[in-house]
């Protein structure tokens, strides 16, 4: 087998089995067939770190009582996932105590909307509120047009079934929504905004705090005229691991943390400012104080929290990293291609997308992003869109404002904590012989 270095790790085919390194943990090269694979498709999912692994092995071995059971083994159980809430907390700088563990990022994000629907319809019928149209009208949310499909797609059916009024706000502005354009669309009977934290494609940070501080005042003023006051929530799912997030500084009710997207395993979990706010989707036992019931999960909640007790550790240190390596792969991108190459929803204030996403349109007549993939058989990573028959594309994109004809040749690079600058010349030099491909493919 090949490596880059005597301190990679090797994933061989497609198990990605973890080698213990004594210089790093970090440190990955994946091996398929004896070349060398390059994977830039971060945003998508994380490996499990390797620290986490053994956590979770450890926790199957020696902590697989039910946590609700009384005798000792089930006490180091239960003491076991108060360990793992307490290291997310210490990550999201929240209480332990707000922590709900769930499935994964679709559940706390579906939890947060059908809790909030069901809360307001019930006090309008306790009659809690005086103004009388509240009472023919539905609960209003607010959210954006560049939203998960697990935000989006729960509040689509709502609406749908005439359950909810929403509206959706716009990020034509590079990829971003207008803290004041979501405030704007505020109404009696709204109940609830969900913002993400960062987009998934894009890497543009929303104005969560800023929507925040606009919304401590506007529910001030509501509790004075006996108006419901207005929650908000963000899926922070892109953000965590990858820049600060603090839970007290955004001031949120609700935040959505996925641990695949920072090196943890497949779980969830969902930070609540007031847990009395949520309402179970399942009904059976009484874990997670009633609101998300069944056995815990103990071995993947404590993976959790190992990957929240790294990210903690390692922040902003990997930020800096994931940063520079990002900005080399634009500058050679650019030196490469030169004008053929156009970077999709690029502040000029670094700090508004996340460290480790790019964004770029391959603008060649007849070249797609799929098709350029496809002529990089070593290089992991994601189109912007999917150009099918129908000529469907990136809802996401096309909500920033990036032109269809741009959208259609996009390709999302998304780094991780050991992508480094040599992959970067890897990955471009495998682009560069792709598009000359496709390029005499076309003149053929």
């Amino acid at each position: 087998m090949q490596t880059k270095d005597k301190n990679s790790r090797i994933y061989c085919l497609t198990t990605l089995n973890i080698i213990a390194s004594s210089k790093s943990s970090y440190r990955f090269a994946v091996c398929v067939m004896m070349n060398d694979i390059i994977y830039m498709d971060y945003n998508a999912t994380t490996p499990v770190a390797p620290e986490v692994v053994r956590k979770i092995t450890d926790s199957l071995q020696n902590v697989w009582a039910n946590p609700s059971s009384s005798y000792p083994e089930g006490i180091a159980a239960k003491t076991a996932l108060q360990s793992a809430r307490k290291d997310i907390a210490l990550l999201l700088n929240c209480e332990a105590d707000n922590i709900v563990f769930t499935s994964g990022g679709t559940e706390a994000n579906n939890m947060v909307i059908f809790s909030t629907v069901s809360k307001y319809k019930s006090r309008i019928q306790e009659n809690l509120y005086p103004d009388g149209d509240l009472k023919k009208s539905n609960p209003h949310v607010i959210t954006t047009d560049i939203e998960h499909d697990s935000v989006i797609l729960p509040l689509k059916k709502l609406k749908e079934d005439g359950f909810v009024e929403l509206t959706e706000v716009s990020a034509k502005n590079g990829g971003m929504v207008s803290a004041r354009d979501v405030v704007a669309a505020i109404q009696p009977n709204t109940c609830l905004i969900t913002v993400m934290l960062a987009n998934n494609e894009t890497g543009i940070i929303q104005p969560v705090e800023e929507i925040a501080k606009y919304l401590k005042k506007i529910n001030a003023e509501r509790a004075n005229i006996c108006l419901p006051q207005i929650l908000l929530h963000t899926d922070a799912a892109q953000g965590i691991g990858k820049i600060s997030v603090n839970f007290e500084t955004l001031n949120v009710d609700y935040l959505t943390v996925v641990g695949h997207k920072f090196y943890g395993p497949r779980i969830g979990a969902l930070v609540a400012k007031d847990k009395k706010s949520l309402q179970p989707l399942l009904y059976g036992g009484g874990q997670e104080e009633g609101i998300r019931p069944g056995t815990e999960n103990v071995a993947m909640a404590v993976g959790l929290g190992e990957a929240a007790r790294l990210a903690h550790k390692l922040l902003p240190e990997l930020t800096s990293k994931m940063q520079q390596v990002r900005d080399h792969l634009e500058q050679r991108l650019e030196e490469t291609f030169g004008n053929m190459v156009e970077f999709n929803c690029r502040p000029k204030v670094t700090s508004l997308r996340l460290p480790n996403t790019c964004s770029v349109s391959v603008c060649r007549q007849g070249m797609t992003g799929p098709a350029i993939l496809a002529e990089c058989p070593r290089l992991r990573a994601s189109t912007g869109s999917a150009c099918h028959a129908l000529g469907q594309l990136s809802g996401v994109l096309i909500a920033s404002g990036v032109p269809r004809q741009k959208a259609c040749c996009t390709l999302r690079l998304s780094i991780g904590r050991e992508t480094t600058q040599h992959d970067v010349e890897t990955v471009v030099e495998q682009l560069r012989q792709a598009v000359k491909r496709l390029e005499t493919n076309v003149v053929k």
